[in-house]
C-alpha cells in the first residue's frame, strides 16, 4: 500500500511564507534602488540660470523669463529686435516678427495664462497674454513676464526695444 506524503499547509502559513518571500526578493532591489538615488541626487549638476530678456517701453522694462524650447533659442538668436505692439481682442498684445521662428519639436498648442510670452505660429507674431485664454492651436509658449506686465497693458501700440540681459 503507498503512503500518501502530501503536507497540508494551513492558508495562515502559506500567506506568511508567501509575505516572507516577497520581503526577501524585494528587499535587496529596494535598497539598490535607495542607494541609487542617494547617489544620483549627490551627484554635482551644472545648472544654468534662467535666460531672461528686457522689453523696453517708453522709459518703462518688461521682464521676461524665457524657456529653454527650440522657439524660445531662435527667438532669442534675433535679439536685439525692435517691435510695434498692438492690441489684440483686449486679451493681448501682439508684434509681428520678420521671419517666423521654427516651431519643430514644440507642441501643437496651449492654454495661455495672463503674463504668458508666446508665439503664434500660424501668423509668425509674438504675444504677451494681459489675460487668461483658450487653448490655441498654433500657440507656443516662448516664457513668462516676471515683472512690468502693467506696461504691457496700457492702451494702444507701443514700441519696444527686446534685448537679452546679462543676469
Amino acid at each position: 500500500m503507498k503512503q500518501n506524503n502530501r503536507v497540508s499547509l494551513s492558508p495562515a502559513y502559506l500567506f506568511a511564507w508567501l509575505v516572507a518571500l516577497s520581503l526577501f526578493f524585494s528587499g535587496p532591489a529596494q535598497s539598490q534602488m535607495t542607494e541609487k538615488a542617494v547617489v544620483t541626487s549627490n551627484r554635482t549638476q551644472t545648472m544654468t540660470a534662467p535666460t531672461k530678456i528686457n522689453i523696453a517701453i517708453g522709459g518703462q522694462n518688461v521682464r521676461v523669463v524665457l524657456d529653454d524650447t527650440p522657439s524660445a533659442r531662435a527667438f532669442i538668436a534675433r535679439l536685439p529686435l525692435t517691435v510695434r505692439f498692438e492690441d489684440y481682442g483686449s486679451t493681448e498684445k501682439i508684434s509681428y516678427l520678420p521671419r517666423k521662428l521654427t516651431t519643430e519639436g514644440e507642441p501643437a498648442g496651449y492654454t495661455p495664462v495672463a503674463g504668458d510670452f508666446s508665439y503664434y505660429a500660424p501668423w509668425g507674431n509674438i504675444a504677451v497674454f494681459l489675460k487668461d485664454f483658450r487653448y490655441s492651436q498654433g500657440l507656443i509658449r516662448l516664457g513668462y513676464i516676471e515683472s512690468g506686465l502693467q506696461v504691457m497693458k496700457q492702451e494702444g501700440e507701443h514700441e519696444g526695444i527686446i534685448t537679452l540681459l546679462d543676469d
